[in-house]
């Protein structure tokens, strides 16, 4: 699948140190892609950093296959942890319609999860934009708080709304 090959160029690239500028070009050559395969598959960073971040959801809430919320936001929250970097780069060059794009890809993310639960889509709407502004600002804090203390706020979401 390219957009495996994608994500793994730019967590090779974006998880060594933190960067101020990347462009396009410097992703072409990290890729040995040219420009023109670049805007074949996207049609710039925010599509790229949004195709690959919803593939990264996807991976984790569906083909992990768990049927458990928690641990599903427990193995999400620990592999950001160990890629650090690579998603506080992510979080600098993101634009809001990424965050829109990715809280929606997690609202439905969750929603597959919780489809036999009796929560309406509104609840389960309100359950991951909670846990998304959760991460963001765990990230975007550049990681103040350790793992269990954002793990249990995301429990108490989870179990207030369960």
């Amino acid at each position: 699948m390219y957009i495996q090959f994608f994500e793994n160029v730019l967590k090779r690239e974006f998880s060594q140190r933190t960067i101020d500028k990347y462009s396009i070009r410097d992703f072409c050559l990290a890729a040995k892609i040219s420009r023109g395969t670049f805007y074949r598959n996207f049609k710039n960073f925010d599509d790229l950093f949004c195709q690959i971040l919803q593939f990264e959801i996807d991976y984790y809430f569906t083909r992990l296959q768990s049927s458990n919320l928690r641990k599903t936001i427990h193995r999400l929250l620990l592999q950001i942890e160990a890629d650090a970097i690579y998603y506080r780069n992510i979080h600098h060059f993101a634009s809001s319609r990424i965050r829109t794009q990715l809280n929606h890809a997690l609202f439905v993310a969750i929603q597959k999860l919780l489809f036999n639960s009796e929560l309406s889509n509104k609840h389960i709407q309100s359950i991951s934009g909670l846990i998304f502004i959760r991460i963001l600002d765990w990230v975007s804090h550049d990681y103040q708080d350790n793992l269990i203390n954002v793990y249990t706020d995301i429990e108490c979401i989870v179990q207030h709304h369960l």
